[in-house]
Protein backbone atom coordinates (compact mmCIF):
# COMPACT_ATOMS: atom_id res chain seq x y z
CA UNK A 1 0.00 0.00 0.00
CA UNK A 2 1.05 3.58 -0.60
CA UNK A 3 0.02 6.49 1.61
CA UNK A 4 0.80 10.14 0.92
CA UNK A 5 0.00 13.20 3.03
CA UNK A 6 0.63 16.78 1.95
CA UNK A 7 0.17 20.32 3.16
CA UNK A 8 0.48 23.25 0.77
CA UNK A 9 -0.06 27.00 0.80
CA UNK A 10 0.04 29.99 -1.52
CA UNK A 11 0.54 33.46 -0.08
CA UNK A 12 0.28 36.77 -1.88
CA UNK A 13 2.94 38.81 -0.12
CA UNK A 14 2.46 41.98 -2.18
CA UNK A 15 0.90 42.91 -5.50
CA UNK A 16 3.96 41.57 -7.31
CA UNK A 17 5.37 38.88 -4.96
CA UNK A 18 3.90 35.41 -4.35
CA UNK A 19 5.08 32.54 -2.16
CA UNK A 20 4.12 28.90 -2.71
CA UNK A 21 5.15 26.01 -0.48
CA UNK A 22 4.35 22.32 -0.11
CA UNK A 23 5.41 19.64 2.36
CA UNK A 24 4.72 15.96 1.71
CA UNK A 25 5.49 12.61 3.20
CA UNK A 26 4.89 9.08 1.94
CA UNK A 27 4.81 5.60 3.41
CA UNK A 28 4.88 2.28 1.54
CA UNK A 29 4.16 -1.07 3.13
CA UNK A 30 5.23 -4.21 1.30
CA UNK A 31 3.30 -7.54 1.57
CA UNK A 32 6.00 -8.85 3.93
CA UNK A 33 5.43 -5.90 6.27
CA UNK A 34 8.55 -3.86 5.40
CA UNK A 35 7.95 -0.11 5.45
CA UNK A 36 9.71 2.60 3.45
CA UNK A 37 9.03 6.26 2.94
CA UNK A 38 10.29 9.77 3.31
CA UNK A 39 9.48 13.48 3.02
CA UNK A 40 9.51 15.93 0.11
CA UNK A 41 9.42 19.73 0.08
CA UNK A 42 8.88 22.46 -2.50
CA UNK A 43 9.04 26.22 -2.09
CA UNK A 44 8.80 28.96 -4.72
CA UNK A 45 9.08 32.74 -4.56
CA UNK A 46 7.91 34.58 -7.70
CA UNK A 47 7.83 38.21 -8.74
CA UNK A 48 6.16 39.78 -11.75
CA UNK A 49 5.36 43.24 -13.08
CA UNK A 50 5.30 44.97 -16.45
CA UNK A 51 9.11 45.14 -16.67
CA UNK A 52 10.38 42.15 -14.70
CA UNK A 53 9.51 38.50 -14.11
CA UNK A 54 11.59 36.29 -11.92
CA UNK A 55 11.64 33.72 -9.22
CA UNK A 56 13.51 31.11 -7.24
CA UNK A 57 12.44 27.53 -6.66
CA UNK A 58 13.74 24.83 -4.30
CA UNK A 59 12.80 21.14 -4.44
CA UNK A 60 13.93 18.54 -1.89
CA UNK A 61 12.84 14.91 -2.22
CA UNK A 62 14.25 12.11 -0.08
CA UNK A 63 15.25 8.81 -1.68
CA UNK A 64 12.35 7.03 0.05
CA UNK A 65 9.59 9.33 -1.17
CA UNK A 66 7.13 7.61 -3.51
CA UNK A 67 3.60 8.16 -4.72
CA UNK A 68 1.48 5.92 -6.93
CA UNK A 69 -0.67 8.87 -7.99
CA UNK A 70 0.72 11.83 -9.90
CA UNK A 71 4.07 12.07 -11.63
CA UNK A 72 7.32 12.34 -9.67
CA UNK A 73 10.18 11.86 -12.16
CA UNK A 74 13.03 12.00 -9.66
CA UNK A 75 13.80 11.51 -5.97
CA UNK A 76 16.99 11.80 -3.87
CA UNK A 77 17.51 15.39 -4.95
CA UNK A 78 18.04 18.91 -3.66
CA UNK A 79 17.48 21.24 -6.60
CA UNK A 80 17.59 25.02 -6.75
CA UNK A 81 16.47 27.02 -9.76
CA UNK A 82 16.37 30.74 -10.55
CA UNK A 83 15.03 32.64 -13.55
CA UNK A 84 14.87 36.32 -14.53
CA UNK A 85 13.13 37.90 -17.54
CA UNK A 86 13.32 41.58 -18.48
CA UNK A 87 10.62 43.06 -20.74
CA UNK A 88 11.56 45.96 -23.00
CA UNK A 89 8.73 47.62 -24.92
CA UNK A 90 10.15 50.04 -27.50
CA UNK A 91 7.92 52.63 -29.11
CA UNK A 92 7.82 50.85 -32.44
CA UNK A 93 5.10 49.47 -34.68
CA UNK A 94 7.30 46.61 -35.84
CA UNK A 95 8.76 45.42 -32.52
CA UNK A 96 6.29 45.16 -29.63
CA UNK A 97 8.65 43.75 -27.00
CA UNK A 98 12.15 42.38 -26.48
CA UNK A 99 12.45 39.80 -23.71
CA UNK A 100 15.87 38.46 -22.60
CA UNK A 101 15.82 35.62 -20.07
CA UNK A 102 18.37 33.75 -17.99
CA UNK A 103 17.82 30.53 -16.05
CA UNK A 104 20.19 28.89 -13.55
CA UNK A 105 19.88 25.37 -12.13
CA UNK A 106 21.87 23.22 -9.70
CA UNK A 107 21.00 19.83 -8.26
CA UNK A 108 22.71 17.62 -5.63
CA UNK A 109 21.74 14.24 -4.24
CA UNK A 110 21.40 13.72 -0.48
CA UNK A 111 25.04 12.64 -0.23
CA UNK A 112 26.12 16.04 -1.54
CA UNK A 113 27.21 14.80 -4.99
CA UNK A 114 26.31 17.16 -7.82
CA UNK A 115 23.96 15.60 -10.38
CA UNK A 116 23.06 18.56 -12.62
CA UNK A 117 24.13 22.13 -13.22
CA UNK A 118 23.02 24.45 -15.99
CA UNK A 119 23.04 27.98 -17.32
CA UNK A 120 20.51 28.89 -20.01
CA UNK A 121 19.94 32.22 -21.76
CA UNK A 122 17.51 33.15 -24.50
CA UNK A 123 16.01 36.14 -26.27
CA UNK A 124 12.40 36.45 -27.48
CA UNK A 125 11.31 39.28 -29.79
CA UNK A 126 7.58 39.91 -30.21
CA UNK A 127 6.21 41.49 -33.38
CA UNK A 128 2.70 42.24 -34.66
CA UNK A 129 0.20 39.53 -35.62
CA UNK A 130 1.48 37.05 -33.03
CA UNK A 131 4.91 36.80 -34.61
CA UNK A 132 7.84 35.78 -32.41
CA UNK A 133 11.48 35.24 -33.27
CA UNK A 134 14.35 34.39 -31.00
CA UNK A 135 17.04 32.03 -29.91
CA UNK A 136 19.22 30.99 -27.04
CA UNK A 137 21.90 28.73 -25.72
CA UNK A 138 22.68 26.69 -22.66
CA UNK A 139 25.48 24.74 -21.03
CA UNK A 140 24.98 21.87 -18.61
CA UNK A 141 26.73 19.44 -16.35
CA UNK A 142 24.95 16.10 -15.98
CA UNK A 143 25.98 13.00 -14.04
CA UNK A 144 24.60 9.74 -15.47
CA UNK A 145 25.62 6.26 -14.36
CA UNK A 146 28.48 7.85 -12.38
CA UNK A 147 29.86 9.46 -15.56
CA UNK A 148 30.17 13.24 -15.85
CA UNK A 149 28.90 14.82 -19.07
CA UNK A 150 28.92 18.41 -20.30
CA UNK A 151 26.15 18.75 -22.92
CA UNK A 152 25.27 22.07 -24.51
CA UNK A 153 22.54 23.40 -26.75
CA UNK A 154 21.87 26.37 -29.05
CA UNK A 155 18.57 27.04 -30.75
CA UNK A 156 16.58 29.50 -32.89
CA UNK A 157 12.83 29.67 -33.40
CA UNK A 158 10.15 31.48 -35.37
CA UNK A 159 6.38 31.53 -34.91
CA UNK A 160 3.94 33.61 -36.89
CA UNK A 161 0.22 34.10 -37.40
CA UNK A 162 0.94 36.90 -39.86
CA UNK A 163 -1.29 35.47 -42.59
CA UNK A 164 -5.01 35.30 -42.00
CA UNK A 165 -5.41 31.73 -43.22
CA UNK A 166 -2.03 30.27 -42.27
CA UNK A 167 0.33 30.05 -39.30
CA UNK A 168 3.67 28.33 -38.97
CA UNK A 169 6.42 27.37 -36.51
CA UNK A 170 10.10 26.69 -37.20
CA UNK A 171 12.61 25.47 -34.59
CA UNK A 172 16.22 24.37 -34.94
CA UNK A 173 18.55 23.22 -32.16
CA UNK A 174 22.03 21.72 -32.13
CA UNK A 175 24.67 20.84 -29.60
CA UNK A 176 26.29 18.03 -27.67
CA UNK A 177 23.85 15.33 -26.53
CA UNK A 178 24.08 12.17 -24.42
CA UNK A 179 23.44 8.68 -25.73
CA UNK A 180 21.67 7.17 -22.71
CA UNK A 181 21.13 3.73 -24.35
CA UNK A 182 24.42 2.69 -25.99
CA UNK A 183 24.92 -0.63 -27.71
CA UNK A 184 26.00 -3.64 -25.67
CA UNK A 185 29.57 -3.34 -24.45
CA UNK A 186 29.62 0.48 -24.62
CA UNK A 187 29.26 3.07 -21.89
CA UNK A 188 26.95 6.07 -22.33
CA UNK A 189 28.74 8.71 -24.39
CA UNK A 190 28.38 12.28 -25.57
CA UNK A 191 28.11 13.24 -29.22
CA UNK A 192 26.77 15.94 -31.52
CA UNK A 193 23.04 16.12 -32.19
CA UNK A 194 20.53 18.40 -33.82
CA UNK A 195 16.77 18.75 -34.09
CA UNK A 196 14.43 20.36 -36.61
CA UNK A 197 10.75 20.97 -35.91
CA UNK A 198 8.48 22.54 -38.51
CA UNK A 199 4.72 22.86 -38.55
CA UNK A 200 2.07 24.88 -40.29
CA UNK A 201 -1.70 25.25 -40.10
CA UNK A 202 -3.54 26.14 -43.30
CA UNK A 203 -7.18 27.19 -43.58
CA UNK A 204 -7.81 27.62 -47.33
CA UNK A 205 -11.58 27.84 -46.72
CA UNK A 206 -13.58 28.25 -43.53
CA UNK A 207 -14.68 24.57 -43.47
CA UNK A 208 -11.22 23.06 -44.04
CA UNK A 209 -8.18 22.96 -41.71
CA UNK A 210 -4.87 21.30 -42.63
CA UNK A 211 -2.25 20.77 -39.92
CA UNK A 212 1.20 19.47 -40.95
CA UNK A 213 4.08 18.64 -38.55
CA UNK A 214 7.59 17.37 -39.23
CA UNK A 215 10.23 16.51 -36.58
CA UNK A 216 13.76 15.42 -37.41
CA UNK A 217 16.24 14.29 -34.73
CA UNK A 218 19.81 13.17 -35.34
CA UNK A 219 22.89 12.17 -33.37
CA UNK A 220 26.27 11.54 -34.94
CA UNK A 221 29.92 11.10 -34.10
CA UNK A 222 32.67 12.77 -36.17
CA UNK A 223 32.85 9.66 -38.38
CA UNK A 224 29.41 8.00 -38.37
CA UNK A 225 25.74 8.34 -37.54
CA UNK A 226 24.31 7.16 -34.21
CA UNK A 227 20.66 7.43 -35.24
CA UNK A 228 18.18 9.36 -37.39
CA UNK A 229 14.52 9.79 -36.52
CA UNK A 230 11.86 11.21 -38.86
CA UNK A 231 8.34 11.96 -37.59
CA UNK A 232 5.59 13.43 -39.74
CA UNK A 233 1.91 13.98 -39.07
CA UNK A 234 -0.78 15.25 -41.43
CA UNK A 235 -4.13 16.12 -39.92
CA UNK A 236 -7.10 17.27 -42.00
CA UNK A 237 -10.46 18.42 -40.61
CA UNK A 238 -13.45 19.21 -42.77
CA UNK A 239 -16.75 20.56 -41.39
CA UNK A 240 -19.55 19.59 -43.78
CA UNK A 241 -22.29 21.08 -41.63
CA UNK A 242 -22.57 22.33 -38.07
CA UNK A 243 -23.15 18.73 -36.92
CA UNK A 244 -21.23 16.62 -39.48
CA UNK A 245 -17.42 16.59 -39.64
CA UNK A 246 -14.60 14.41 -40.96
CA UNK A 247 -11.09 14.06 -39.50
CA UNK A 248 -8.21 12.26 -41.23
CA UNK A 249 -4.77 11.69 -39.65
CA UNK A 250 -1.71 10.14 -41.33
CA UNK A 251 1.51 9.46 -39.35
CA UNK A 252 4.96 8.31 -40.41
CA UNK A 253 7.72 7.31 -37.97
CA UNK A 254 11.16 6.11 -39.09
CA UNK A 255 14.00 5.32 -36.69
CA UNK A 256 17.26 4.49 -38.49
CA UNK A 257 19.84 3.35 -35.96
CA UNK A 258 23.50 2.39 -36.03
CA UNK A 259 23.35 -0.89 -34.10
CA UNK A 260 27.05 -0.64 -33.26
CA UNK A 261 26.48 2.53 -31.22
CA UNK A 262 22.90 2.57 -29.88
CA UNK A 263 20.56 -0.04 -28.42
CA UNK A 264 17.48 0.53 -30.58
CA UNK A 265 15.51 -1.43 -33.16
CA UNK A 266 15.13 -0.10 -36.68
CA UNK A 267 11.53 0.93 -37.19
CA UNK A 268 9.41 2.30 -40.00
CA UNK A 269 5.71 2.75 -39.40
CA UNK A 270 2.80 4.31 -41.26
CA UNK A 271 -0.57 4.72 -39.56
CA UNK A 272 -3.85 6.24 -40.60
CA UNK A 273 -6.96 7.28 -38.72
CA UNK A 274 -10.33 8.33 -40.14
CA UNK A 275 -13.18 9.59 -37.95
CA UNK A 276 -16.63 10.69 -39.11
CA UNK A 277 -18.62 12.53 -36.43
CA UNK A 278 -22.25 13.58 -36.30
CA UNK A 279 -22.63 15.76 -33.21
CA UNK A 280 -26.20 16.81 -32.63
CA UNK A 281 -25.27 18.55 -29.39
CA UNK A 282 -22.72 17.85 -26.62
CA UNK A 283 -23.44 14.39 -25.23
CA UNK A 284 -25.48 13.18 -28.21
CA UNK A 285 -23.37 11.97 -31.14
CA UNK A 286 -22.58 9.18 -33.59
CA UNK A 287 -18.96 8.26 -34.37
CA UNK A 288 -17.67 6.02 -37.18
CA UNK A 289 -13.93 5.36 -37.30
CA UNK A 290 -11.23 3.32 -38.97
CA UNK A 291 -7.53 2.90 -38.10
CA UNK A 292 -4.73 1.01 -39.84
CA UNK A 293 -1.03 0.59 -39.12
CA UNK A 294 1.72 -0.69 -41.43
CA UNK A 295 5.20 -1.65 -40.21
CA UNK A 296 8.47 -2.84 -41.73
CA UNK A 297 8.10 -6.45 -40.60
CA UNK A 298 7.22 -9.73 -42.34
CA UNK A 299 6.99 -13.41 -41.43
CA UNK A 300 9.54 -15.72 -43.06
CA UNK A 301 9.41 -19.41 -42.09
CA UNK A 302 7.43 -18.62 -38.92
CA UNK A 303 9.96 -15.94 -37.91
CA UNK A 304 9.20 -12.24 -37.66
CA UNK A 305 11.87 -10.27 -39.49
CA UNK A 306 12.47 -6.64 -40.37
CA UNK A 307 12.11 -5.55 -44.00
CA UNK A 308 12.89 -2.30 -45.74
CA UNK A 309 9.45 -0.81 -46.41
CA UNK A 310 6.47 -0.61 -43.99
CA UNK A 311 4.06 -2.77 -46.00
CA UNK A 312 2.69 -5.25 -43.42
CA UNK A 313 -0.52 -4.50 -41.55
CA UNK A 314 0.03 -4.98 -37.83
CA UNK A 315 -3.14 -3.34 -36.48
CA UNK A 316 -6.52 -2.58 -38.02
CA UNK A 317 -9.75 -1.51 -36.39
CA UNK A 318 -13.20 -0.32 -37.37
CA UNK A 319 -15.44 1.08 -34.67
CA UNK A 320 -18.80 2.74 -34.20
CA UNK A 321 -20.04 4.58 -31.14
CA UNK A 322 -23.40 6.10 -30.30
CA UNK A 323 -23.97 8.31 -27.28
CA UNK A 324 -27.16 9.97 -26.12
CA UNK A 325 -27.58 12.55 -23.38
CA UNK A 326 -30.77 12.19 -21.35
CA UNK A 327 -31.97 15.50 -19.98
CA UNK A 328 -34.17 15.60 -16.88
Amino acid sequence: TNRVAALDTRLRLTKTWNLSAQAMTSQDRAPDGDRTGGPAYTISLDHGNRKWNGGINYVDRSSGFHTDLGYVPRVNMRQGQEYVTRHFRPKSKRILSVNPNINLLVNFDHLGIMQDRGVFANLNVEMPRSTYIGGGMGRKFERFQDINFHPNNAFVFLHSDYFKRASFDLNYAQGMRINYTPAAGLLPFQSHGDDVQASFILRPVSRLKIDETYIFTRMRTPTQSVFLNHLTRTRVNYQFTRALSLRVIADYNALLENAALIDAARQKRISGDVLLTWLLHPGTAVYLGYTDRLENVAIFQNTLRAIGFPSTTTARQFFAKVSYLFRF
